[in-house]
């Protein structure tokens, strides 16, 4: 397994709860790991959209439906009041 990382230049500091993101980013890199074929790579990314950082974990295991996984951010994420915006 190899595992990468796509770090943006210049990024503010963030704030928040430190153990918050160092699980959710554990559990992605979990899952990442978890479903991906034997010498694959993950990908670990932080960049600046507009006002916004995005962290992702990517990977070429099996996926999930976009379907099934707008379904799943639904449920993890009810009280945002925003759309789930694969990318």
């Amino acid at each position: 397994m190899t595992l990468a990382a796509e770090i943006g230049k210049g990024l503010p500091m963030l704030v928040a709860d430190e153990r918050a993101c160092r699980q959710i980013l554990l559990n992605l890199l979990s899952n990442a790991i978890k479903f991906s074929n034997r010498g694959g790579t993950v990908t670990v990314s932080l960049k600046r959209r507009g006002q916004s950082l995005n962290l992702s974990v990517s990977d070429r295991g099996i996926g999930m439906a976009p379907e099934s996984a707008a379904a799943h951010w639904r449920t993890i994420l009810p009280s945002t009041g925003r759309a789930f915006a694969p990318i």
